[in-house]
């Protein structure tokens, strides 16, 4: 992949991270799930306080693999509605990370000496 001297690998590594970083950062801000809509395309209001010793409140909050859900749902870019959209920035982010591992094994294995 070209020349072993100079700094270029680490900088490659630094700015496809800050690149991934970023894309999953913009994802969390327009990450939210909990919203509720009705049919007439209003906002229901979210379970207040008083509601903590209710049977709604077991069923409005989640469990581990809901949790496991969301973390994938998340990484996955879950809010994302299109689909092919959603598969192309999937695509993306699987790239940037397969680049990040291949330069640093290419780093690993050019500049530190295992024999």
């Amino acid at each position: 992949m070209g020349s072993v001297g100079g700094s270029w690998r680490p900088k490659w590594i630094l700015m496809l991270f800050i690149l991934v970083t970023s894309a999953y950062t913009v994802n969390g801000f327009f990450y939210d799930d909990s919203i509720a809509i009705d049919t007439d395309g209003y906002i229901i209001d979210k379970p207040t306080a008083k509601w903590n010793d209710t049977d709604l409140a077991v069923e409005e909050t989640g469990s581990f693999w809901d949790v496991i859900y969301g973390i994938g749902d998340f990484l996955t870019f879950g809010n994302i509605e299109n689909t092919y959209a959603r598969i192309i920035i999937n695509i993306f982010v699987v790239i940037c990370w397969i680049i990040i591992a291949y330069l640093i094994y290419t780093f690993i294995s050019q500049n530190i000496p295992f024999t």
